[in-house]
C-alpha cells in the first residue's frame, strides 16, 4: 500500500513559495506608495544605524552619531528587511505548526500503544489469574486424594 501524501506539508511548502513574490512585491511597492515608503526608510534609517553603532562599539572606539543614508537607499534596506521578516516569520510559523501538529500525531500514536499495552497486560493478568486458580484446585485435589480414606466403620 502506498504511504499517504504529506498534503499538509505540500500546503506549508507552497505557502513559503508564494511568500517570496509577496514579499518582493513589498519590497517595490515601497518605492512608489508614499506611507509604506516612509515606514520603509524609517526602518532602513534605524538599521543602518544599529549596525554602523555595533560595528564602531565593536572595534572599541566611542560612538558618536552617524549620517543618515539617502532616502532611496534607507527604503531599500527597509524594505529587504520588511520582506525577509515576512518570509521569516511565515516559515517560522509553518514550521512551528508542523511540529506541533507532529508531537501531537506522534503523542495520539503513544497512548494507542499505551492503551494497547494496558489490555494485553489485563489479558495476561487474567490468564495468570485463571491459571493460579486451577492450580488451587489442582493442589486441593490432590491433597484430597492423598487423605487416608476411612470407611464408614471408623467413625
Amino acid at each position: 500500500m502506498a504511504a499517504a501524501l504529506p498534503v499538509l506539508k505540500l500546503v506549508g511548502l507552497l505557502i513559503k513559495t508564494v511568500t517570496k513574490p509577496f514579499a518582493n512585491q513589498i519590497s517595490s511597492r515601497a518605492k512608489t506608495n508614499a506611507a509604506l515608503g516612509e515606514n520603509c526608510a524609517a526602518v532602513g534609517q534605524f538599521i543602518h544605524r544599529t549596525m554602523t553603532r555595533v560595528s564602531v562599539v565593536s572595534q572599541g572606539y566611542k560612538f558618536v552619531g552617524t549620517k543618515p543614508l539617502p532616502t532611496e537607499e534607507a527604503v531599500s534596506k527597509g524594505a529587504g528587511f520588511v520582506s525577509e521578516t515576512i518570509i521569516f516569520s511565515i516559515a517560522g510559523a509553518v514550521t512551528t505548526f508542523e511540529y506541533f501538529r507532529s508531537e501531537r500525531e506522534k503523542a495520539e500514536k503513544e497512548k494507542v500503544k499505551s492503551q494497547k499495552t494496558g489490555a494485553e497486560k489485563a489479558e495476561l493478568m487474567g490468564r495468570i489469574e485463571t491459571m493460579e486458580n486451577k492450580i488451587a484446585a489442582l493442589e486441593l485435589g490432590e491433597a484430597a486424594a492423598q487423605r487416608p480414606t476411612r470407611g464408614w466403620w471408623f467413625g
